[in-house]
């Protein structure tokens, strides 16, 4: 049977035809697996969901395709692109729900049976070219990511957090509500204090709000930050102005490896208005680069879960929901356009020390933590800026500044 309400992380298979005209041949009936990053319902609280957002590939020419979930039951139909309002594309794929068409269409009988994959594979578009008597398509389910239980399990900590108009994401690191996030979200706003030489909010007029979930319920208060690092790692450290108790991640227990299966979870994407869960993605953990002073140390995870504007100090698990790390920028084209699928986060074990400062009670300690992130490291910055291991731009092939990682944080500011 058919499933009419997939949840955030579950597996999804889509069969299409994308660049079908270019060459059916190479092209009918294409297969490509991804997750469902987030249900869009409207109202809020609708109970039937209105559209799901995939980040599995949605090429031209796949409008009209059908959508599967892991079992290979039909759960709905690829959109056009959807757009902003400045005319950009939305980096993920669109999908209609079954619910929304499958009376229309007839895809129930009577007791209520959807029709199985093989049945309607390829959709509206590819079945335009399917020959006759072609063979039943079989779907890779066992190929797709089964990522529903480690959304489920982190979920809970990732938060929306709000800097006046501008936004970005947040992961609750212990239960009095401490909040690891990315430092290019609060540097616009902040100043450096003459007496500590900290970075301070600028301005009394400026609010930083989190918002999070709370055993379902939707929760908003204030936040004051704690720590915002003026050295080459962007993190930042907040915590809510509230008494309640928090749900804070479990982190992982060893090193991440390359090609293990990872999400990236954050509030990407769309207005804090719309009032939507985090955003997930999958990918695998892609490439672990090692400290330039330290090899067993990790400085930067790559990964190809799909990473977008809002993502930034979002959640980077592994496929059990446990903290690998904090997202950071993606990799970007020469004209400034981001590469969704090359991003960077900074690893757990490089947070480790400032984690583990939240315990202290003493304010001296804590100090001597910040003052190390803070401190001056040309190697590590470099690193981070992708300036190490590779040769020089040509004087006719100037290098694009966004290409750099200080400088595309500045650039973008806290939506990136």
């Amino acid at each position: 049977m058919a499933r009419d309400h997939p949840a955030r992380g579950d597996g999804v298979v889509i069969v299409s035809s994308p660049f079908g005209l270019v060459s059916p041949v190479v092209f009918q009936n294409s297969v490509t697996t991804g997750i469902v990053s987030n249900v869009m319902r409207w109202p809020a609280s609708a109970r039937e969901p209105c559209l799901y957002l995939t980040d599995a590939r949605c090429l031209p020419g796949s409008e009209g395709g059908p959508v599967f979930d892991s079992q290979g039951g039909l759960i709905g139909m690829v959109l056009p692109t959807l757009e902003r309002g400045d005319q950009s594309s939305i980096e993920l794929g669109a999908v209609i729900p079954l619910p929304l068409f499958r009376e229309a269409l007839g895809l129930l009988d009577a007791q209520g049976e959807g029709l199985s994959a093989s049945e309607t594979a390829g959709g509206p578009t590819a079945a335009l070219l399917q020959p006759p008597l072609a063979p039943p398509l079989a779907l890779p389910v066992g190929a797709v990511h089964r990522m529903e239980e480690a959304v489920s399990a982190s979920s809970g900590s990732v938060v929306l957090i709000c800097v006046n108009s501008s936004w970005g994401s947040g992961v609750l690191v212990s239960n009095q509500g401490h909040i690891l996030s990315c430092a290019h979200l609060f540097r616009p706003f902040t100043t450096v204090d003459k007496h500590t030489k900290q970075l301070r909010m600028r301005q009394s007029s400026v609010r930083i709000s989190v918002t999070f979930r709370d055993h379902g319920n939707r929760m908003e208060c204030g936040a004051k930050l704690l720590f915002c690092c003026r050295g080459p790692i962007d993190v930042a450290l907040i915590k809510i102005e509230s008494s309640m108790e928090t749900t804070p991640i479990r982190f992982v227990d060893r090193v991440a490896e390359p090609g293990q299966p990872c999400i990236a979870l954050g509030h990407a994407i769309f207005d804090p208005a719309a009032q939507l869960r985090a955003t997930a993605s999958a990918g695998v953990v892609s490439r672990v680069v090692a400290h330039p002073r330290d090899p067993a140390e990790p400085a930067i995870l790559q990964t190809c879960a799909s990473v977008f504007r809002g993502h930034s100090g979002g959640l980077l698990a592994d496929s059990q929901g446990r903290f690998l790390g904090i997202l950071t920028s993606n990799a970007r084209h020469s004209n400034g356009s981001i590469i969704p699928t090359i991003n960077f986060s900074i690893p757990y074990q490089m947070l480790q020390p400032l984690i583990a400062s939240i315990a202290y009670d003493d304010d001296q300690t804590s100090r001597t933590v910040y003052e190390a992130y803070n401190r001056a490291d040309p190697q590590l910055l470099a690193l981070w800026r992708l300036e190490v291991g590779g040769a020089p731009p040509l004087e006719h092939d100037k290098l694009d500044p966004s290409s750099r990682f200080s400088e595309f944080l500045d650039s973008f500011g806290a939506k990136l």
